[in-house]
């Protein structure tokens, strides 16, 4: 019964710690919102008025995969940051935070 104990104390210790890096990195992204990937992203939909799930549609990805792009959890892979590019008609350099 101790083994079972432990396994399930060492489980949610990691699910909390999980929780807490996710919170972390999510309000750090939105004090420092310096002009990175993510604030680009949220910036360029909001100009067009579209929902997450509607770009997510447009460029073959998930509604969650453009929710963690703009919280700074993920960035998108080099192919998604063309398709982004065109999709908003900008360059690369400036979704990535290159140029104004």
């Amino acid at each position: 019964m101790k083994y079972f104990t432990k396994s399930f104390t060492y489980k949610a210790y990691i699910s909390k710690f999980y929780f807490v890096n996710i919170f972390l990195i999510y309000f750090d992204n939105i004090i420092n919102m310096d002009k990175n990937i993510s604030s680009r992203i949220y910036e360029l939909r909001q100009e067009k008025n579209i929902t997450q799930a509607v770009l997510a549609k447009e460029i073959g990805v998930t509604q969650k995969a453009i929710d963690f792009w703009e919280k700074g959890i993920n960035e998108p892979k080099a192919s998604y940051i063309i398709k982004l590019s065109q999709y908003f008609d900008v360059t690369t350099d400036y979704l990535l935070g290159l140029e104004d």
